[in-house]
């Protein structure tokens, strides 16, 4: 028997805490078994499923499924599947502004696994899903001529060979010409996202669940430049006299982190390595015979979530007694063009490779501090959104303060992982790459 919507609600049926969900239907569209009107049989597979978790990520073009199944009925061969079937998923809850949400996912099959037979009668296994788009990808090769801003050719990728709208920001401007040679259609998105760059900031190319699975393609400057979505409070060690199941203790439990986790990363070491806060670029144009050098050195001015820059310039933090961003030589970037390559002087190589160091910066820096919260499910959460977190300490200091300033702060959710079983839950990955504290202030 499926486990699947927790159904805590009032009697309009408003969801009584935000980890309520209501499963409308998961269904599967068998490739070979017709209804007697000769039209693709639909079974619904809704009690079949023990829970569910679908996963998005800025660095991922594509969501990922997984359903645990309990099979009693021997669907896998009453319905003939061979691994490439579309299934359907729909969940909503009602709010308690009495807004009905929901999330539809067009899926299909990618692979079956970890099959057991726990007894006669019952079959276990896992169906691992993809968005379709990720699976046109794999049947499909470009080898065709591209012309115009690198924005302009991603969005015809996805439209003409995928068969997806984009939502995007602005991204650079410059001309690009070339022939893709034979490489899968998100390959070459992957490529042209090098070539794409907003005020030296890099593109991600992702889905997010909620928005009928919209894709995007948007910029750090843009995803930096948006409104907070909200403020995340992690208080373990705080007592609430606030009653649940009611409108205040809902949104109390919504922005409530459950539980934290950290990766944490916040060390210079591999930063400083990886081009973080200093890098130059070696440029080469081998018609011309000309060669180029462009030094990257992290700067106040850098766009960031929070105030402050994510190291010290004091004179114990420097090395050699020289800051971090004055080590340009610490990564080096190789980059052969042609400017001749075609008649006139737009190449695929056009857009400025200057903008490259910054760019790469700006992704290192996104490991200042890294965590993973788990949060309520939340329908309008996803990718991309800002959240400010404020984690109380587990005892207030001498001026009263009870936030941990270093570790508070705004963050990036850069990937999420829906889990839908007993309750709805959010495991978030949320990213930094700039402190809210002065790391050089005496106090």
């Amino acid at each position: 028997m499926s486990s699947l919507s927790q159904n805590r609600v009032g009697p309009d049926g408003v969801a009584s805490t935000p980890t309520t969900y209501e499963v409308v239907g998961i269904t599967l569209e068998a490739n070979n078994v017709k209804n007697e009107s000769n039209t693709p049989y639909i079974y619904n597979i809704t009690n079949m499923v023990a829970y569910f978790s679908v996963i998005e990520s800025l660095e991922s073009p594509g969501l990922e499924i997984i359903l645990s199944v309990g099979d009693t009925l021997n669907v896998m061969e009453k319905l003939k599947l061979s691994g490439n079937e579309q299934i359907s998923i729909k969940v909503k809850r009602k709010e308690p502004s009495k807004e009905t949400k929901s999330f539809t996912i067009a899926t299909r099959i990618a692979e079956i696994f970890n099959y057991k037979r726990l007894k006669p009668g019952l079959s276990t296994y896992n169906i691992r899903c993809v968005t379709e788009h990720m699976y046109i990808n794999n049947l499909k090769l470009l080898k065709t001529p591209f012309n115009g801003t690198p924005l302009e050719v991603i969005k015809y990728i996805s439209k003409s060979i995928l068969d997806v709208k984009v939502e995007s920001s602005e991204g650079s401007k410059n001309i690009i010409k070339g022939i893709f040679p034979n490489v899968r259609p998100l390959q070459g998105i992957q490529w042209l996202l090098r070539q794409c760059f907003d005020q030296s900031t890099p593109f991600f190319y992702y889905q997010t669940l909620n928005n009928n699975a919209q894709i995007h393609c948007k910029s750090y400057k843009s995803l930096l430049e948006a409104d907070t979505y909200d403020t995340y409070t992690y208080s373990p060690f705080i007592d609430t006299d606030i009653a649940l199941e009611t409108e205040e203790g809902y949104e109390n439990e919504r922005t409530n982190i459950r539980d934290i986790t950290s990766d944490y990363h916040q060390g210079k070491f591999l930063s400083a390595y990886n081009g973080a806060y200093g890098a130059t670029l070696h440029t080469i144009d081998v018609s011309e015979k000309k060669y180029s050098k462009n030094v990257y050195a992290y700067s106040g001015s850098n766009l960031r979530l929070n105030q402050h820059i994510p190291f010290s310039v004091s004179e114990r933090a420097k090395v050699q007694d020289a800051i971090f961003s004055s080590y340009s030589e610490s990564k080096s970037y190789f980059i052969s063009l042609n400017s001749k390559a075609f008649n006139d002087s737009q190449n695929y190589m056009s857009p400025s490779p200057a903008d490259l160091p910054k760019a790469m910066a700006y992704l290192e820096n996104l490991n200042y501090q890294k965590h993973t919260i788990q949060i309520a499910g939340d329908f309008d959460m996803s990718v991309g959104k800002k959240i400010k977190v404020e984690i109380r300490k587990a005892q207030e200091d001498a001026e009263g303060s009870g936030i941990d300033k270093l570790q508070s702060g705004v963050y990036l959710v850069t990937q999420i992982e829906h889990i839908f079983d007993k309750g709805y839950y959010q495991y978030l990955t949320i990213q930094k790459d700039s402190s809210e504290v002065d790391l050089d202030a005496t106090k």
